[in-house]
């Protein structure tokens, strides 16, 4: 049987693009000046995504509205190339994107230069279209949370795989801080706000964690993965659903 600690490895080696630490795709940003945004600056709202993103701290989050609804698309941590779709398109479209907490740095790049470059160095395109399936993975792996698993089980997931990208290790526990509100991570579960928050308060009194306004803990992986005996049932088909 496959352990939680194989399955967190597994989870995360599937989850970080391979190319990632090529520095020939990577060194396009190199020259590329860091650039700060504070909580509520846009990098792009609806115009100028005209630019190529590196993010290098932080996180950052794309939305839209819906009926007047700010609509959660997806969200991107440290290492993460987005907005892709400025290579393919001038038309500008109507999401948005903006830093998550208190302040994201990114690197940016124009969109034409990117052409440029990948016209002249042609096996780039294999690093883009690997990028491309890395996002894929995610959306898809969103999909079969919704559709296989209690919503207890999609939330532990999501907190156990953000917190292994964008957490730190201390000693024998796990730190993050919280970037999300209720209703995005509701959104990104396909859960209701309320029903997001009724099981964070009732995951505040398991030990296995710790959770307050602004961080979330976990003392133990084993444990807090595998409190829902719902997760037990699934036991060697568990690798699939990360």
């Amino acid at each position: 049987m496959a352990t939680v600690t194989t399955i967190v490895k597994e989870m995360h080696s599937s989850l970080t693009p391979q190319w990632i630490s090529k520095a020939n795709f990577l060194s396009m940003f190199d020259r590329e000046s860091s650039l700060v945004y504070k909580k509520g600056v846009p990098l792009f709202a609806g115009t100028g995504r005209q630019y190529i993103y590196l993010v290098v701290k932080g996180m950052i989050k794309t939305y839209a509205f819906e009926k007047d609804k700010e609509v959660l698309l997806d969200h991107y941590e440290v290492g993460d190339i987005f907005n892709f779709q400025s290579l393919f398109s001038d038309v500008e479209g109507e999401a948005m994107a903006y830093p998550m907490g208190k302040s994201a740095i990114v690197k940016r790049i124009a969109a034409k230069s990117v052409k440029s470059i990948l016209d002249q160095h042609t096996h780039l395109y294999f690093e883009l279209l690997q990028q491309f399936n890395h996002s894929l993975i995610k959306n898809q792996q969103r999909l079969q949370w919704m559709n296989s698993l209690q919503a207890e089980d999609r939330l532990r997931r999501f907190i156990l795989q953000y917190i292994r990208r964008s957490g730190r290790k201390v000693g024998h526990e796990w730190v993050a801080p919280i970037c999300f509100t209720h209703m995005e991570i509701a959104q990104l579960l396909g859960l209701s706000r309320q029903t997001v928050t009724k099981l964070l308060n009732a995951l505040r009194s398991e030990k296995a964690s710790y959770i307050d306004r602004r961080n979330i803990l976990l003392r133990n992986m084993d444990r807090f993965l595998f409190s829902n005996a719902e997760v037990l049932s699934i036991n060697f088909g568990m690798k699939t659903l990360f």
